[in-house]
């Protein structure tokens, strides 16, 4: 007994001897790696679906929120709109103001001509002579200088003969408006 037993022991290592190398000799045709194989169909099915929402999502920012404002909805140009209308009052205003100004000092001017006549006490039948003079702010220019006294740029030049056409005017220059 003792033989055939060894004898069945000898036939089973030999199969599986010849089952090891048939495994082997398949192992070494390796196959290409295929992820779908390996993933769960749950995984595929949550990544899809993520993918999908990605995609949505990339659409509406891109899609969404590109809408051009009509031209007259454009909140920029209303923005420059109003301020050139607010310029435009201000520069109203200020001419306005530069007017009054003027106004006052030739009163004053007047009013100190009085004085010293007065003083000289002398009786002059002559009105007090009616001249009016500009004085040249920052900005100003010989166009808004003879629009503002409703004279011409010729007059003003003829007026004050030290204007010449390549020399500037600048602030603080007393310029005749009215002889």
């Amino acid at each position: 007994m003792s033989e055939e037993r060894e004898k069945e022991i000898l036939e089973f290592m030999d199969d599986v001897a010849d089952d090891l190398r048939k495994t082997r000799a398949k192992s070494t045709v390796r196959k290409p790696w295929n992820p779908l194989e390996t993933l769960h169909p749950k995984a595929l099915l949550i990544g899809g679906a993520g993918i999908f929402v990605l995609f949505i999502v990339v659409l509406f920012f891109v899609f969404g929120g590109k809408q051009s404002p009509a031209p007259a909805e454009d909140p920029i140009q209303a923005r420059i709109n109003q301020l050139e209308e607010r310029v435009a009052q201000l520069e109203q205003g200020n001419e306005d103001i530069l007017q009054a100004i003027d106004e006052l000092k030739n009163r004053i001017a007047a009013i100190g001509k009085k004085k010293t006549s007065s003083r000289k006490r002398r009786n002059t039948s002559a009105p007090s002579s009616s001249r009016r003079y500009h004085i040249v702010r920052q900005g100003d220019t010989l166009y808004r200088i003879a629009k503002k006294y409703g004279i011409s740029i010729d007059d003003l030049k003829r007026l004050n003969r030290n204007l010449s056409k390549d020399q500037p005017i600048h602030p603080g220059q007393k310029l005749l408006v009215a002889p």
